[in-house]
C-alpha cells in the first residue's frame, strides 16, 4: 500500500537534507584542514635571514649603516633575526620579521661600541643554531665583521663550522662581510669545512653588494 502520509514525507525530506548538509560540512572541514596544513608546510620552507653586526669602530659603524640601508631597500619582510656585537656577546634586536621601516630606524640606533672575538664566535654559534633549528628552511647568514686573526678564536670558529657539516649543506648560506684585509686569509682557513657554503667580502661596495640576496 502506498504511504501518502505528509508527516512521514516531511520527516524523510528533513533526514535527507540533514545527511547532505553533514556531508558538505565534512568536505568543507577537510578542505580547510588541507589548506591550513599546506600553508603551514609552505611557511616552513620560507627562507630566514640571520644578521649579526659589529660596530667596534667609527669606520665599521659607517660601513654597517650602509649595509643596513641596502638591506632595508631590498627586504621583502622576510623572517629576519638581527643581532649586534656587544662586548663579549651578541644582543638580539629583532627575532621575527624586520620590516623596511624597522631596518631604517635601526640605522639611527647603531652606535660604535667595543666587542671581542667572543661576540664573533657567538654570532657563528647563533647562525649554526638557526640552521639546526630550521631543518627545512634555507638560512641566509650575514655576519658583518672585520674578522680576526687570533688563533684560539679561529679554532673555535672552525669547530662550529665542522658541526655545520652535519646539517643539510644546501640550506645553509653564509656571507662574511666587511673583513679587514689582514684577516681575510686566516678567516677563510677557519671556514674551510663549509667553504662551499660561505663567501667573503671586504668593504668595497661592489664586492659586498653582490652578495646581498634579500
Amino acid at each position: 500500500m502506498k504511504n501518502n502520509n505528509p508527516f512521514a514525507m516531511i520527516v524523510l525530506a528533513i533526514a535527507i537534507i540533514f545527511t547532505i548538509s553533514k556531508h558538505i560540512e565534512s568536505n568543507s572541514n577537510s578542505y580547510q584542514t588541507t589548506v591550513f596544513a599546506n600553508q603551514q608546510h609552505s611557511l616552513s620552507y620560507q627562507p630566514k635571514i640571520y644578521i649579526a653586526l659589529q660596530t667596534n669602530s667609527p669606520e665599521m659603524t659607517d660601513f654597517v649603516q650602509s649595509f643596513v640601508d641596502l638591506a632595508a631597500r631590498q627586504t621583502n619582510n622576510q623572517l629576519t633575526s638581527i643581532d649586534i656585537f656587544a662586548g663579549d656577546k651578541v644582543e638580539n634586536l629583532y627575532s621575527q620579521t624586520a620590516s623596511r621601516r624597522q631596518l631604517q630606524e635601526l640605522i639611527e640606533y647603531l652606535d660604535t661600541q667595543p666587542s671581542s672575538d667572543k661576540a664573533l664566535i657567538q654570532a657563528m654559534q647563533r647562525f649554526k643554531d638557526e640552521v639546526e633549528q630550521n631543518p627545512t628552511r634555507p638560512i641566509y647568514g650575514y655576519i658583518v665583521t672585520q674578522g680576526t686573526a687570533d688563533r684560539a678564536s679561529l679554532a673555535a670558529i672552525r669547530q662550529i663550522c665542522e658541526k655545520l657539516t652535519k646539517t643539510d649543506s644546501n640550506k645553509a648560506h653564509l656571507f662574511i662581510i666587511g673583513l679587514a684585509k689582514e684577516n681575510r686569509l686566516p678567516m677563510s682557513k677557519a671556514f674551510a669545512p663549509i667553504r662551499k657554503n660561505v663567501q667573503f667580502a671586504g668593504t668595497k661596495q661592489q664586492e659586498w653588494q653582490e652578495l646581498m640576496q634579500f
